[in-house]
């Protein structure tokens, strides 16, 4: 449906530093997975594991040491193909990692965790689309 909706646009690399990524990772996944229940905490380890298997995946298809267009584009396959199997309005952060139901908030915000992962910078732009009738 809209799986191809956000590429990441504007980006320029920068150099890794995969030990800030993951503190920024850590605190961002605070924010998308808040609380501080025993399901909360297990909510939050369980998308830090996955996340951090997706990038050392992309790590090693050269995400962030090829050029910055051959890096978008498979970031951008590779978080098709593993997370946005299924569009939901109302999907949260959590049912993109778990279940893989996706909106364009829950899916930007996976595409900036993983650009800041890699020092990636990036502007998220939605583009309201509109119907006349």
């Amino acid at each position: 449906m809209l799986k191809g909706f956000l590429l990441l646009a504007c980006l320029s690399l920068l150099v890794a530093n995969s030990h800030a990524g993951i503190d920024r990772m850590q605190d961002h996944l605070a924010l998308l997975l808040p609380g501080q229940s025993p399901n909360a905490q297990a909510a939050r380890q369980f998308a830090k594991t996955e996340i951090l298997r997706l990038i050392t995946e992309l790590a090693e298809e050269k995400v962030g040491k090829t050029t910055l267009q051959k890096s978008a584009k498979v970031l951008q396959r590779r978080v098709i193909s593993t997370y946005l199997k299924q569009h939901d309005g109302l999907a949260t952060f959590g049912a993109l990692i778990k279940k893989e139901h996706y909106n364009q908030a829950s899916a930007s915000a996976l595409y900036a965790l993983l650009a800041e992962a890699f020092d990636i910078d990036y502007r998220i732009e939605h583009k309201l689309w509109a119907i006349s009738i």
